[in-house]
C-alpha cells in the first residue's frame, strides 16, 4: 500500500481580528475494524497573542481525496455558533464558529470512519500518523487492535499492553508515522498443488510413470476439513497410495495419451495464528552444515555481530537484517540451485536463496534453523505467488519462531497467509518420478508445478 497524503490544516480569520496561534496538543485514537478503522482526533490550538475582541473564523481539515471518509461526530469546544460541515467532493471537514473575547484555547474534536480499499483481511498494512503541520505539539496516539486480528510487525516506537498500542512524544518536523502489519488470527483456506506434464507439447507418450511427493499439509498443525488426491486421468488409469509421509501416484494401462497428465492434492484447512506445530522440531537436528561453508562464514558472522556497537539486537536479528540487505531480489534466479557462497558472491536471488543464506549463517553461528517451503500472499502484487515461497524457523530462547528475511519480517510472527507445506531438509520438498516412454516419444518429459490458495473465510 502506498502511503497516504494525509491531511491539510487551514485556519482562516474572517473578521479582520488577528491572533498568533500555536497548536499545543494532538490526541488521536485509532480503532481498527474488520472493514477499516475509526479515528478520534482532538487538536488543541492556543492563542499566544490574545485578540482584543470576538471574531468569526473557520478551521478546515482536508483528507486525501482517495480516502473513503464518513464523519461520525464533529465539535469545536470553547467557541460559539459552531457549524461543522463535511464536503464529500473536496473530502474536507470545515468548522465555522465565533471565538469569544475571553477564550484563548480552542479545541477541535471529531470522529470519522475510514473504509478499507480492496485489501485482504488476512494481510493488511495500516499506516498511523500525525501530520507534519502538528510539529512541536505534544502528541498522544493510541491504537486498538480487535481480537480477531494480530499485529505481526514489531512497531518498536509503541508501548504495548494487551491489544492496545500507545505512543507519546513531541511531534517532529516531519510528523510521526508508523506501520501496523495486521493479519487474521484464524482463517480457512483451500490449498492445492498439482504436478503437470504437457504430453502434446513435449511429444511424449508414457508407457508407465510413478510420481512420489511429500504428504503436504500433513502434521503441519492445520485442521484438515478435506484432503483429496487429484488427477485428470480416468480412475482405471491410475492408482494412488497415501502414507504418513508421502503420496505415490502410478499410471496403469499402456500408452496413455492425453493432452495433460496431472497428479496432485487439494485440501481445505483451518489455520490458527497461535498454532505451535513447529514445537515438535528437535533443535539438535537443525544444526547440520557443511564444514567448508561453516568455515567460510565465520569471519562474516563476526563482522555482522560487531558492526554496530550501539545495536543491541540479538545475533539472529542482526543476521536476518544483514541477509535482507545483502541480497537483491531477482526472479531470473528462480529455481537455480547455488551454494551459499555463490549466492553471496552474486548478491542476487529469490526467496529460497535468502532462506538458504540465513539458514547457513544461523547454523554456522550455532543457532538451530530450518528452511520452510510453502506459499504466501504478496502484498505488492495483491495475489498469492504460484511459484511458492520460503522462510525460516529459528530456535531462540527455548522456542521456535518464524523469520522471513525476503520480506524483512523479524518479529517472530508471520501473516496467517504464509501457508506452510514442508521443510527443505533432506530434499523432502522435492518430488521424485520415474517413467518409461514409448518408442515414438521425441523428447524427455518436463513438468510444471501449479500451486493455488483460496481464502474461504
Amino acid at each position: 500500500m502506498k502511503k497516504f497524503l494525509l491531511s491539510i490544516f487551514v485556519l482562516f480569520f474572517a473578521s479582520g481580528a488577528f491572533a498568533e496561534l500555536q497548536i499545543t496538543n494532538a490526541y488521536q485514537t485509532v480503532k481498527f475494524t474488520n472493514d477499516g478503522r475509526q479515528v478520534h482526533l482532538k487538536i488543541t490550538v492556543k492563542e499566544t497573542e490574545h485578540a482584543d475582541k470576538n471574531y468569526t473564523a473557520n478551521w478546515a481539515y482536508s483528507f486525501n481525496p482517495s480516502l473513503k471518509i464518513e464523519i461520525v461526530s464533529a465539535q469545536a469546544l470553547n467557541v460559539k455558533n459552531v457549524d461543522a460541515k463535511f464536503d464529500p467532493i473536496s473530502n474536507s471537514l470545515t468548522f465555522n464558529f465565533t471565538k469569544p473575547e475571553n477564550v484563548s484555547v480552542l479545541e477541535f474534536d471529531f470522529v470519522y470512519n475510514q473504509k478499507l480499499e480492496t485489501i485482504p483481511s488476512y494481510n493488511r498494512h495500516e499506516f498511523v500518523w500525525f501530520d507534519n503541520f502538528l510539529q512541536g505539539a505534544q502528541g498522544s496516539l493510541t491504537v486498538e487492535v480487535p481480537a480477531s486480528l494480530e499485529v505481526y510487525s514489531t512497531n518498536e516506537a509503541f508501548k504495548k499492553q494487551g491489544n492496545i498500542y500507545s505512543w507519546q512524544g513531541i511531534i517532529a518536523k516531519q510528523g510521526f508515522n508508523d506501520t501496523f502489519w495486521l493479519t487474521l488470527r484464524k482463517a480457512r483456506w483451500k490449498v492445492g498443488i498439482v504436478y503437470e506434464f504437457d504430453v502434446i507439447k513435449q511429444k511424449n507418450t508414457f508407457e508407465s510413470m510413478v510420481l512420489t511427493f511429500p504428504h503436504y499439509l500433513n502434521n503441519a498443525g492445520y485442521r484438515l476439513e478435506e484432503y483429496n488426491l487429484l488427477s485428470n486421468l480416468e480412475p482405471q488409469n491410475f492408482k494412488a497410495v497415501k502414507t504418513d509421509d508421502k503420496i505415490t501416484f502410478e499410471m496403469v494401462g499402456n500408452s496413455i495419451i492425453t493432452p495433460l497428465i496431472q497428479f496432485g492434492v487439494e485440501a481445505i484447512v483451518v489455520s490458527d495464528f497461535d498454532n505451535k506445530f513447529w514445537t515438535k522440531l528437535k533443535p539438535e537436528n537443525a544444526l547440520k552444515i557443511d564444514d567448508n561453508t561453516r568455515a567460510s562464514l565465520q569471519k562474516l558472522i563476526s563482522s555482522i555481530q560487531f558492526a554496530d556497537p550501539e545495536d543491541t539486537s540479538p545475533l539472529y536479528i542482526k543476521l536476518a537484517k544483514w541477509t535482507n540487505s545483502a541480497i537483491k531480489y531477482d526472479l531470473n534466479y528462480s529455481g537455480k540451485k547455488m551454494s551459499t557462497i555463490e549466492i553471496l558472491n552474486l548478491g542476487s536471488g529469490v526467496c529460497e536463496h535468502y532462506t538458504q543464506v540465513y539458514n547457513d549463517l544461523l547454523r554456522a553461528a550455532g543457532i538451530p534453523s530450518m528452511m520452510a517451503a510453502g506459499m504466501s500472499f504478496d502484498y505488492q502484487t495483491q495475489q498469492f505467488d504460484s511459484a511458492g515461497h520460503a522462510w525460516n524457523f529459528v530456535y531462540v530462547e527455548g522456542k521456535w519462531i518464524p523469520i522471513d528475511t525476503t520480506w524483512g519480517i523479524y518479529s517472530g510472527k508471520l501473516p496467517i497467509s504464509h501457508i506452510f507445506f514442508n521443510f527443505y531438509e533432506k530434499d523432502e520438498w522435492e518430488f521424485h518420478y520415474s517413467y518409461k516412454l514409448t518408442k515414438e516419444s521425441k523428447t524427455q518429459p518436463e513438468f510444471k508445478v501449479r500451486r493455488s490458495v483460496e481464502f474461504l473465510k
